[in-house]
């Protein structure tokens, strides 16, 4: 039975050192902990790739020992994978976001801006994301950009494409939602392997790349 403590402040609180007031301070803390883990081994895994990135590493990096992380991942590979994780959740949010309904409804440049330039901002705030990608793309290890995630993005952009071009048949409109993923995933990932200066002239040239696409199937000037 749970003790209280009566006051004059009020009856029934949980008793000061009860489970009640420990464990939320507690999930708190680890919460905090795992996401202190995974920035030290985003950081360590953008120097030095995912297979030079070492347990050590990361846990320095934290401030942490590696016992202490050790209570947190069992290995490397899921540190790797929770990193996977979390960029598979803001990347799905992202798309959310970019692609709403209302975007069929916008000229074609801004729906393009629309979609690229927060896509863009997410791999200049993630440095090990293209790293972690490859290394979670084995069936296996499921990671960032999961199948499951590829096919909810084609459906955001079949959606669209579905609203603004209704002539395109349904079969035809998911082979070129499924290009149209692709174009924008490599593209980024092109223009973030070479130096850092190349990078906005690569990004807009996917964005003329983008609204050309697009621009073509709306009109249904395609063969």
């Amino acid at each position: 039975m749970q003790k209280t403590v009566k006051s004059k402040r009020g009856a029934g609180r949980p008793a000061a050192g009860s489970p009640e007031t420990r464990r939320q301070p507690q999930q708190e803390r680890g919460e905090k902990r795992v996401e202190e883990i995974l920035d030290a081994a985003a950081a360590v895994i953008a120097e030095v790739g995912v297979e030079a990135a070492t347990t050590n590493a990361i846990a320095e990096r934290a401030g942490s020992s590696v016992g202490s992380l050790y209570h947190f991942f069992p290995n490397k590979d899921a540190i790797v994978l929770g990193l996977a994780s979390r960029y598979e959740a803001e990347i799905r949010e992202l798309n959310r976001a970019s692609m709403p309904v209302e975007a069929a409804k916008l000229p074609i440049p801004l729906m393009v801006e629309g979609i690229v330039t927060p896509l863009a901002r997410f791999m200049e705030r993630n440095p090990a994301y293209i790293a972690v990608f490859h290394a979670t793309r084995n069936p296996r290890n499921p990671g960032c950009m999961t199948d499951e995630l590829s096919e909810t993005i084609v459906g955001l952009v079949e959606q669209l494409m579905a609203a603004r071009a209704p002539h395109v048949p349904p079969e035809r409109r998911r082979l070129r939602a499924g290009v149209a993923v692709e174009l924008v995933h490599h593209m980024l990932e092109y223009a973030w392997v070479n130096p850092p200066a190349q990078r906005p002239g690569i990004v807009e040239e996917l964005k003329k790349l983008l609204a050309l696409y697009s621009g073509m199937i709306e009109e249904g000037s395609e063969k």
